[in-house]
C-alpha cells in the first residue's frame, strides 16, 4: 500500500513523503561511499584479511548498527544492561528467552524490536517487521524492512533495506 507503514498486521498512515524519489539500493556496489552516512567498524567484529577489523560506510554500517542494537541486552527491571557506560542501549528481546512459543510472545518480540530501533537508530524508519516461528528448534526468526533516512532532511535515501536476526527460546 502506498503511503502506509505496516507493523505486523497494523497499518499506520505515513505522515511524511520524501521530496524526491528514494533510491532502491538492492545493488549497492556503485553507490558505496556516496551516501555520506559515516564510517565505522562492522559488528559483529570480523577481520578484513589485512589483520584489522572490517569497517565500512553507508548501508553496511547502518545494517551493522541495527543488528548490534537488536543483539545487545538493554537495562530492564531485572537486568543492568550489557554495556556498563550505556546500560539503556539495546533491545529487550532477551526477556523472551524462556517464554512460551505463542502469539503473545511473537507480538511482544515485535514491540521490543520496534522500540529498540526507534530509540537507538535515528537514521532508520521501519517499514515492516516479520516474525516467523520455528517450532522444532524453538526459534523466532525476525526480519525487519526499513528505509534509511538522511540525517539532515529526514527523507528516505535508501528504501527496502533488511536486517535479519533470530531469537532462541529456552
Amino acid at each position: 500500500m502506498a503511503g502506509t507503514i505496516t507493523y505486523g498486521t497494523q497499518v499506520i498512515p505515513e505522515t511524511t513523503r520524501p521530496a524526491s524519489p528514494p533510491l532502491n539500493l538492492s545493488d549497492t556496489r556503485n553507490v558505496v561511499g556516496t551516501l555520506n552516512l559515516g564510517r565505522g567498524v562492522l559488528r559483529p567484529f570480523v577481520r578484513n584479511g589485512q589483520g584489522d577489523f572490517a569497517n565500512s560506510n553507508d548501508l553496511d554500517l547502518i545494517r551493522a548498527e541495527v543488528g548490534q542494537t537488536l543483539g545487545t541486552i538493554a537495562a530492564s527491571p531485572v537486568s543492568r544492561g550489557e554495556i556498563p557506560w550505556r546500560p539503556e542501549f539495546g533491545a529487550l528481546l532477551y526477556r523472551l528467552r524462556f517464554s512460551n512459543l505463542d502469539e503473545s510472545t511473537i507480538e511482544l518480540a515485535r514491540v521490543y524490536v520496534i522500540q529498540a530501533i526507534e530509540n537507538w537508530n535515528t537514521r532508520v524508519k521501519i517499514r515492516a517487521s516479520e516474525i516467523t516461528v520455528n517450532t522444532q528448534e524453538r526459534k523466532l526468526n525476525i526480519v525487519i524492512s526499513y528505509d534509511i533516512l538522511s540525517s539532515k532532511s529526514r527523507t528516505a535515501i535508501a528504501t527496502n533495506q533488511q536486517t535479519e536476526t533470530e531469537l532462541q527460546l529456552g
